[in-house]
């Protein structure tokens, strides 16, 4: 009898949650420090989500959260919308949240979703709910930037791999050198020259450098010459 009594309560609760959502507005949104995505990624590369997503309507969730992507073009609007992933159904009451956690969603970078170059993404979180019921949703757009394997792997790196001769890396405002450089030349994946340099002190600015990947050609005090690779990331 008991277990009779129980399960009639648990109808009339998911009942009444359905008969609420029937009448209101379900409203996603992501949390205070939106969503970590990279800004600079390589076809073939994994992009991994993560986010907290809050229900900020005034009726409990009770439905798989989808995370939804596309890319923004100014001339088509959003182009291929996809569904990254979700989890539920969980009961998600008014102001309360969901984690989804680095690792769990994810999605290969590759050429039908991205193009080489400079991206606007944007994601938003859905509520899988109902085509009937009304549903407002936070869009969140992000700059990404995509690199192609054949520009990285066209770029020569000469040298000590694993003993750069500046710092840090990747740099943001100044370019540390930890010996003696005579001159350096820095030049974007396209091979465009974004400037030489004489040093007369132990570090450069860079801050004028836009986001992404370069190569620098460095010529050391003693007659060496050696390129390596230097990402910028303001």
């Amino acid at each position: 009898m008991k277990t009779k009594a129980l399960i009639l309560s648990i109808f009339i609760f998911l009942f009444a949650i359905n008969t609420r959502a029937q009448n209101g507005t379900v409203n996603t949104s992501f949390g205070y420090d939106g969503i970590n995505i990279p800004d600079t990624v390589v076809i073939g590369d994994t992009i991994e989500f993560s986010c907290w997503v809050v229900n900020v309507g005034d009726d409990v969730l009770a439905e798989n959260i989808l995370l939804k992507a596309a890319r923004y073009d100014a001339n088509l609007g959003l182009v291929n919308i996809r569904t990254i992933g979700g989890q539920g159904p969980n009961f998600i009451y008014p102001d309360d949240s969901i984690q989804f956690v680095p690792g769990f969603l994810f999605e290969v970078v590759n050429s039908t979703n991205y193009l080489i170059g400079d991206n606007i993404v944007v994601i938003w979180p859905k509520a899988d709910l109902p085509s009937g019921i009304s549903q407002t949703n936070q869009y969140l757009y992000s700059n990404l930037h995509v690199l192609s394997n054949s520009s990285i792997s066209s770029i020569p790196e000469k040298g000590n791999k694993k003993a750069l001769s500046f710092y840090p890396q990747p740099a943001n405002d100044k370019l540390h050198f930890a010996e003696d450089v005579k001159s350096i030349q820095i030049f974007n994946i396209l091979g465009k020259s974004m400037g030489s340099f004489n040093i007369g002190e132990s570090a450069i600015a860079i801050s004028h450098i836009p986001d992404g990947l370069y190569l620098v050609k460095i010529s050391t005090e003693k007659g060496g010459e050696k390129v390596q690779k230097l990402i910028i990331k303001h």
